[in-house]
This record gives C-alpha cells, structure tokens and sequence, in this order.
C-alpha cells in the first residue's frame, strides 16, 4: 500500500492522506489481516465458545464426508 506524501511528514499530514486513501479498508482487505482478525477472536474466546467451534467444526466435517460418500457411490 503506497500513500503520496513526503518523505518525513508529519502525523497530522499521513492521518489525512490515510483517510483520504481509505488506508484502513485496503488494510482489512488483505489476507495477512485477516489472519490477524481471525487470530485475535480466536484468542478472545471463552471455554463455551472454543467448545461450541470443536462441535461445529465436527457437523461441517461430517457433513462433507456425507457429500463426498453420495458423490463417490454415483460414479
């Protein structure tokens, strides 16, 4: 991501032309921050919440090998 001030700017002068490049969007646009976002909630859950993943995580895995036995008996 590239901003066009000067070399050596002040804060005031990088946080306007931030705003106007809509910095933090692109920011959370890409994929390293979004394996930070996803880093950070993962660290901030509680016990009910890690267990309520472990669960759902399982559902979608069994539901996936269902799909996938259906596919490999039609052919």
């Amino acid at each position: 991501m590239k901003l066009p001030i000067a070399r050596g700017a002040r804060t005031s002068t990088f946080m306007k032309a931030s705003k106007a490049a809509k910095l933090e969007s692109q920011w959370a646009a890409t994929p390293f921050a979004k394996k930070l976002a996803k880093r950070t909630t993962r660290a901030n859950l509680t016990d009910i919440e890690r267990f309520q993943v472990m669960i759902n995580r399982k559902k979608r895995s069994a539901a996936v090998k269902k799909t996938l036995k259906t596919i490999r008996k039609k052919k």
